[in-house]
């Protein structure tokens, strides 16, 4: 999305011990929507830096990676801190003074948080957890190739309760866990399409490239490489969807993984189709209210809560 150069951006940011990261959204007809968004691992002595000065290295990292953006606009810089302050006042040390000068070149406007939508976003991305994909096989970590991007998918059917949980793992061991609870009837297969589906998805609107996806359902494989027949119309219809989908890469692969190397995935799906509502910070629950291969999903997402 490339906004025009007399629209006012506004840039949303947000901090965590190890992480920054930014959102830049435009108002158009009364909703947001992103333009970019960008995110950074903190090192060394950054993570060292006082929570006032990482929103304001988070700013400068923004300003450095989508300068095209700032260039010949106005950006809003939606925050509660007061960076305005911390970036002008006499006593700043000299990396605050670095930064002040840099971003001198830019029109920015401080305004204070009030609407939380793209906030949610940017709170989202630095959550996550950095680490790296656990549970992996050795052949798996030899194969580790950088820029690809790897998710761990299992769905979970427990009577009339449906779940399934994705781990998306991004080339930098930036993380991200989902469980996503099913409002409408699923089998396990179905429910383990229905997470493939959600974690390309995500992949995509992340801009992945290379993507590489893993399932401990053989049936689901096996219909995406074409080595069982699919004689069930709502498996035919999944496996095309996920076909579709896959266009969207510019690599996809889809491999059986064991059950005991994707227990984290199976615990994320159980988790989903619980009765307890209560998640950890670092897990995000998607809703999802219809079934993929009917109609365009609807997507609730809330944060977590500690129990």
């Amino acid at each position: 999305m490339r906004p025009d150069p007399k629209e006012t951006l506004q840039l949303y940011l947000a901090v965590s011990n190890r992480t920054l990261g930014a959102v830049l959204v435009k108002n158009y007809e009364g909703n947001q929507h992103r333009v970019f968004y960008v995110s950074h691992v903190l090192k060394d002595a950054e993570t060292r830096y006082p929570n006032a000065e990482k929103f304001a290295y988070g700013l400068v990292m923004a300003s450095r990676k989508l300068r095209y953006y700032f260039q010949g606009r106005t950006v809003q810089v939606v925050t509660s801190q007061p960076l305005k302050k911390i970036l002008t006042r006499p006593e700043a040390s000299g990396r605050v003074v670095a930064w002040s000068i840099e971003l001198g070149e830019f029109d920015l406007e401080y305004v204070p948080r009030t609407a939380i939508k793209a906030q949610v976003l940017a709170d989202f991305m630095v959550e996550c957890t950095f680490s790296g994909p656990k549970n992996l096989s050795p052949d798996e970590q030899l194969n580790r190739i950088p820029g690809k991007w790897k998710f761990f998918v299992d769905g979970s059917v427990a009577g009339k309760k449906c779940g399934a949980g994705l781990i998306l793992s991004i080339p930098e061991g930036f993380e991200i866990c989902q469980a996503i609870r099913f409002h409408f009837p699923l089998t396990n297969n179905e429910a383990e399409y229905e997470a493939l589906l959600a974690g390309m998805k995500l992949a995509r609107s992340l801009e992945a490239k290379y993507l590489r996806a893993f399932s401990d359902s053989m049936l689901v494989v096996k219909h995406f490489t074409g080595e069982y027949e699919q004689r069930d119309p709502r498996t035919k219809a999944y496996a095309a969807k996920v076909r579709d989908a896959s266009l969207s890469f510019e690599t996809f692969e889809l491999s059986q993984i064991g059950r005991e190397n994707n227990s984290r995935a199976d615990a994320l799906s159980r988790l989903a189709s619980a009765e307890t509502q209560n998640l950890t910070g670092s897990i995000y629950l998607t809703e999802a209210k219809t079934p993929s291969i009917e109609k365009k999903e609807c997507l609730e997402i809330t944060r977590g809560v500690t129990g």
